[in-house]
C-alpha cells in the first residue's frame, strides 16, 4: 500500500482486515491540529477587566460536534504570550434547563500552529430555544481575567454529535466524529472520534481507553478496525483513509470497557459525491 494509506474499495477489504489485527500503535497526528489547515477567526474580545486580547480561531464558525479552538492570546499592551492558562466552562440552556457540556482546556503551550489548542462540544445549532454560554479564565505572569461569550453563536448544525444515555453504564456519553472535517473522494483523511462521559455531579470526564471497533459498512459489505486511543478523549486511526468511489457508506462505532458495552453502536452515515 502507497504509504500505507488504505483504500475503501472492496478489493482493500483483507487488507485492512489484516491490518487491524496487528497491535495498535500511537497514532502520529495530533487529534486536534489537522495539516495544512487554515483558520477563520470566529470571536475576537477583550477580557472583562481589559488585561487581555483574546482571538479565537477555527477550521469554520461554530458548528454542532466537537469544536477544535485556537487561541492566540495578547497582554494590555498587544504583546503576545507563548504562556497562558486558559480554563473554559460550557453551558447550553434549553427553555428552564440549563447543562454543562464537555471542554478540553488548552495546554499552557504554544502548538506548532503558533496557538493554545483547546475544544469544546456543542450539541445543537443555537436559537431561541438553545443557548450557549462560555465562560473563559485567563492567567498569565501573574495578572487574571475572564470573559464571557453569550451567546455562543453556532450557526450551523452538522450530523457528526449524538448524545446517548447508556444503559450499561448508568450515564449519559457524548460521541462525536471530529475528523474528517469534510470526506470528499480521493482526498485522504484521519478518522478521529471524541467521547467523553457525564459524571453524577453534572460534569464531563474523558471516555479512555474503551475499546473501540469501527465497522464500514458500503452495498451490504463491512469491514472493521480498531480505533486506539490517543488522548484528551479523542480515539484516532493511525493511518490514512480514502475513499475512492462514490456511495453511501455507514459507520458504526462499538464501545466495550473492560469487556462490558458502552453503547450501543453509533452509526453516522457518509455520502461521497
Amino acid at each position: 500500500m502507497k504509504k500505507r494509506n488504505l483504500i475503501f474499495v472492496i478489493i482493500a477489504f483483507l487488507s485492512i482486515a489484516v491490518s487491524s489485527c496487528k497491535k495498535d500503535k500511537s497514532p502520529e497526528v495530533n487529534p486536534v491540529t489537522p495539516p495544512a489547515m487554515e483558520y477563520v477567526k470566529i470571536d475576537e474580545f477583550k477580557t472583562s477587566n481589559g488585561k487581555f486580547d483574546v482571538e479565537i480561531y477555527g477550521v469554520e464558525k461554530y458548528f454542532s460536534g466537537y469544536n477544535s479552538l485556537y487561541f492566540l492570546v495578547k497582554d494590555g499592551e498587544g504583546n503576545k504570550l507563548s504562556s497562558v492558562d486558559i480554563s473554559m466552562d460550557l453551558s447550553l440552556k434549553n427553555q428552564d434547563k440549563t447543562s454543562k457540556l464537555p471542554v478540553n482546556n488548552p495546554v499552557n503551550k504554544l502548538g506548532t500552529n503558533g496557538y493554545f489548542i483547546g475544544g469544546a462540544v456543542f450539541l445543537v445549532k443555537g436559537d431561541a430555544e438553545n443557548t450557549y454560554d462560555l465562560n473563559l479564565k485567563f492567567k498569565a505572569n501573574g495578572v487574571e481575567d475572564d470573559a464571557l461569550i453569550h451567546p455562543v453563536p453556532v450557526d450551523k448544525k452538522h450530523s457528526r454529535v449524538v448524545k446517548v444515555f447508556s444503559t450499561y453504564a448508568q450515564a449519559n456519553v457524548i460521541v462525536s466524529l471530529v475528523r474528517p472535517i469534510d470526506i470528499e473522494l480521493n482526498v485522504p483523511f484521519n478518522l478521529v472520534y471524541y467521547i467523553s462521559k457525564e459524571k453524577e455531579d453534572g460534569s464531563w470526564e474523558h471516555y479512555e481507553n474503551l475499546s473501540a471497533l469501527m465497522t464500514l459498512v458500503e452495498n451490504g459489505k463491512e469491514f472493521s478496525f480498531t480505533l486506539p486511543y490517543a488522548q484528551s478523549g479523542f480515539y484516532a486511526y493511525p493511518q490514512t483513509l480514502n475513499f475512492v468511489k462514490k456511495g453511501t457508506f455507514t459507520m458504526n462505532l462499538n464501545l466495550n470497557d473492560g469487556g462490558e458495552k458502552v453503547l450501543d453502536p453509533v452509526k453516522f452515515d457518509v455520502e461521497i459525491e
